[in-house]
């Protein structure tokens, strides 16, 4: 068992009259184990099953919680009950010479129960053998020196590069290095704290696709305070254009890399580009692939390690003794999920439905760079309504636009109606009301209050394939106020057909792009639809409006003779399921 054969297999063959020997039954037990490690490894892989925790008792002894694992020889390692260690008893305690060190747990078997042999093999000094192998388990500590990282399965699809370092902290970002067509990539910034300092520490870059310069996205984190050893990290996922996804390969660039502690600036090296890699399949198909095309031995060669990590210690060594700062579970992640795991969840599901978006926190995203804002109050699964508070910098000069960051309404993606206005809050005897107008503020008269709302045109910009929102301001008077407050509206809008929304689903439909066209009375446009995920097919082209005009065969529209906004459906013939909205606009004074 402590041997990394795991094949060829020889099996024995038994006959009538055959005689036995305990080389024939050592063989017959080997055969057996050897064919379980390898099922163990290939089926299941290696680290901890279940249990195993370990916890601090004192600073001179830690409990280890009963548990099972299997080593990277597909030996399985069982600790029966739970038990109290101290550090000074577990083999590697003398060789420690930093302040952090890594408990293992290891497989070991050993002879047990010693009988009187009444024949000796050859070359047997003793008349004694043992009876038994007691299989078992052996605790050790490394020092922090002495040990090398366990690489994940995961950490072959990543890379991480290193943003700057110095004695104080560390920071890194890690992205996935192949695009799926079924997913858009996420940057994960990681801050690593190293020493106990009371600075701050804030990172901002700039990620960026080569050669596609509007591809940009801000990564920031300001003034994180840490802790030694600690770390903070923040995602940010990035929205790829179509065109990015049409490339074989693309380079992610890190540019603008600013760190800052309190008020000094740090200036650090470029940063090497990352290379992606797009797949024409999704992600879990090229997880699957790429399992399937590894040879055996390669795998077996890079799984195999004896020891799994239980816990990375921090110790206080004074003299010959070592005692216990703190410790961290599971350093590296050395777990092994099971199929018994995605049942249980499986069974879960149902009793524990998605979260509505409507049900989570506001999210705002500026380039790429995502905080946490406000909740919006929820009225029910279509409707919700929010404030923020938009910044006009020192001063709100006269005509200069305003915008704010990109707001997620909650609604998800897809057709939404969005209104937004000025919030004045007024005070009358000691009590304050909230006062909203939409639209002409001079209709209700020339009050001092229609007066402050006048000072501000407002306008809503809707990103429907991200769910999101942005609010521009513009200050008709030069103002003396900073921010303003924005109360906004949402409410879910029919979905107007199978279309761009749906394309992360893989489904067949129907885009008109542009949607919206313009055309002075009596004009003439066409309607050109765009099939995605289906061959091009005859449609039914129908205005909905009774005096919108009229449309042919051949998506030509003729537009009446009235001014106003009117409605068309187009409609595959073979699937009127699939379908897709445009809108009119009909107006003497077209705008380009």
């Amino acid at each position: 068992m402590n041997n990394r054969k795991f094949y060829s297999y020889d099996r024995n063959n038994y006959y009538y009259g055959k005689l036995l020997t305990s080389r024939d039954f050592s063989m017959e037990q080997g055969y057996m184990n050897d064919k379980r490690r390898l099922g163990n490894l290939m089926l299941h892989g290696s680290g901890i099953v279940s249990g195993l925790k370990v916890v601090a008792a004192d600073e001179t002894a830690l409990i280890l919680q009963a548990g099972f694992a299997i080593d990277g020889g597909g030996r399985e390692i069982v600790v029966p009950e739970t038990e109290v260690v101290k550090l000074s008893t577990i083999d590697g305690v003398q060789n420690l010479h930093s302040d952090i060190a890594y408990l293992a747990i290891s497989y070991m078997e050993k002879p047990d129960e010693k009988v009187y042999a009444v024949m000796q093999e050859e070359g047997q000094e003793s008349e004694s053998a043992y009876n038994h192998v007691k299989e078992g388990y052996k605790l050790s500590l490394i020092d922090q020196d002495s040990c090398s990282a366990v690489p994940a399965k995961v950490d072959s699809w990543l890379t991480e590069t290193v943003l700057y370092e110095d004695e104080d902290c560390r920071i890194t970002n890690k992205v996935l290095r192949v695009l799926p067509k079924d997913r858009n990539l996420t940057v994960y910034t990681t801050i690593e704290k190293k020493r106990q300092t009371q600075e701050l520490i804030s990172v901002k870059y700039v990620v960026n696709i080569d050669g596609l310069s509007e591809q940009k996205f801000l990564v920031e984190l300001d003034h994180v305070k840490l802790d030694r050893y600690e770390k903070k990290t923040i995602k940010t996922e990035l929205a790829l254009k179509d065109e990015v996804r049409f490339l074989k390969t693309f380079y992610l660039k890190v540019q603008n890399l600013e760190v800052r502690k309190d008020k000094s600036r740090y200036v650090t090296e470029p940063v090497t580009p990352v290379m992606i890699n797009c797949l024409e399949e999704n992600l879990l198909t090229a997880i699957v692939n790429d399992s399937f095309k590894t040879a055996m031995d390669t795998v077996i060669e890079n799984d195999y390690d004896t020891i799994i990590y239980l816990a990375k210690l921090h110790v206080i060594r004074m003299g010959d003794r070592v005692l216990l700062s703190r410790l961290e579970g599971v350093p590296f992640g050395q777990y092994v999920s099971s199929a018994a795991q995605l049942k249980l969840f499986e069974d879960l599901k149902e009793y524990c439905p998605s979260v509505n978006n409507t049900q989570q926190a506001i999210v705002k995203e500026s380039a790429g760079h995502i905080v946490t804002a406000a909740e919006p109050a929820v009225t029910d699964n279509a409707f919700v309504t929010g404030t923020f508070d938009l910044s006009l910098g020192a001063v709100g000069d006269t005509g200069k636009v305003c915008y704010s960051e990109e707001i997620m309404h909650g609604l998800g993606e897809g057709p939404v109606y969005v209104e937004a206005a000025v919030e004045i809050l007024n005070r009358d005897n000691g009590e304050v009301k909230e006062e909203i107008i939409f639209g002409d503020a001079e209709l209700f008269g020339n009050t001092e209050q229609t007066e402050r709302q006048l000072q501000f045109s407002c306008g809503v910009k809707l990103l429907p394939d991200r769910g999101t929102f942005i609010v521009a301001v513009k200050p008709k008077t030069k103002v003396v106020r900073t921010s303003v407050r924005i109360r906004w509206y949402a409410c879910r809008v029919q979905d107007s057909g199978k279309n761009i929304y749906k394309t992360k689903e893989n489904q067949g439909m129907l885009v008109i792009a542009p949607d919206t066209l313009t055309t002075a009375p009596r004009g003439i446009v066409q309607i050109v639809p765009r099939f995605v995920n289906i061959p091009e097919q005859a449609c039914r082209y129908e205005v909905l409006d009774a005096a919108g005009g009229r449309i042919d065969n051949n998506g030509i529209y003729t537009a009446p003779t009235a001014e106003g906004v009117y409605e068309v459906k187009v409609s595959c013939i073979g699937d009127p399921g699939i379908f897709a909205h445009a809108y009119i606009i009909v107006s003497a004074n077209p705008r380009g």
